[in-house]
């Protein structure tokens, strides 16, 4: 009888929790204005950069609306990612770069230009390349540029890349 009992009950119980949907997590608030900017990005671009044919970028939201993925890939290359996300009242992003190492760099500039400029930087040895700063500039919502600058290895120097966003 016990068992019978026992058997009903896990027949009644099991679906009303089957049943019920999944919740979304809170939406994620309080974003720094730099980070808000940035979110206008998200989407499929398509660029020219400074001694380079063609590259495509794409941006996407991930984690809750709390990180900006980027995925850069210049001309004949090896893709490229950036991850940028808010860091209390600023924003940080990683630049995960085909020579190996992963600069971190600090917004230290916002508005129509969000200037990032490295805090430091793994994986990487004393005259190797590293990129050391990045400057969007968010032309309007069809158009940005962005503008690296490495100060280290046989690549030192600077590149400016822009994009329109494919339609």
């Amino acid at each position: 009888m016990k068992r019978l009992i026992a058997l009903l009950a896990a027949l009644l119980v099991v679906p009303a929790f089957a049943a019920e949907p999944a919740k979304a997590p809170p939406a994620v608030t309080n974003l720094p204005p730099a980070f808000e900017h940035l979110k206008s990005l998200a989407g499929q671009w398509q660029g020219v950069g400074t001694g380079m044919e063609t590259t495509t970028t794409s941006f996407e939201l991930v984690a809750n609306g709390s990180v900006l993925m980027e995925r850069l890939v210049p001309h004949g290359e090896s893709p490229m990612v950036n991850m940028y996300h808010p860091d209390g009242s600023a924003v940080v992003m990683t630049h995960y770069c085909d020579a190996g190492n992963q600069p971190r760099m600090r917004c230290t500039k916002d508005g129509s230009s969000l200037a990032f400029t490295m805090s430091d930087v793994t994986n990487w040895k004393k005259g190797d390349t590293r990129m050391s700063g990045l400057t969007l500039v968010l032309v309007d919502a069809d158009h940005f540029k962005e503008e690296w600058a490495s100060d280290s290895g046989p690549e030192m120097g600077s590149f400016t890349m822009e994009f329109v966003r494919k339609k």
